[in-house]
């Protein structure tokens, strides 16, 4: 199951967050203000495997599209952190997210995906589903 970052305002995951956690949130989609998020998978009490997220990928924004090229910068520079200490960058988001300005969210999706790509070449990163990280970690 994929679980939260330890970090504090992201750890308790919680829908109702407070004005101070949604502006850190939202300036640390852009800058790196908590981490890379970087984690292995453990086994909880329950013998289930958590996978922590690394970042949400938020959507392409009209308003903020000078920010866009931040943004992608900071997913990249954390995959390449995993990749370099052999560990998981979980980068989840909503199907329905990428609805609105499809072709610059596939853009980004691609950069990223390409970004991979080299990653996997020079490091070796490989992909894996929820269940293969059961597989591979359990």
């Amino acid at each position: 199951y994929r679980g939260n970052p330890k970090h504090w305002a992201y750890r308790d995951g919680e829908v109702e967050k407070t004005f101070l956690q949604r502006v850190y949130r939202f300036v640390d989609i852009y800058l790196n203000l908590s981490g890379s998020h970087v984690t292995l998978p453990r086994v909880d009490k329950q013998g289930l495997i958590e996978v922590k997220s690394s970042m949400f990928m938020r959507a392409y924004s009209r308003r903020f599209k000078f920010m866009e090229g931040m943004k992608i910068r900071r997913v990249k520079n954390a995959m390449t952190e995993a990749a370099q200490k052999g560990e998981n960058f979980h980068l989840w988001w909503h199907p329905h997210n990428f609805g609105i300005n499809q072709e610059e969210n596939m853009a980004n999706l691609e950069e990223i995906l390409e970004h991979f790509d080299d990653l996997k070449q020079e490091y070796g990163m490989v992909s894996l589903t929820m269940q293969e990280q059961g597989i591979f970690y359990g």
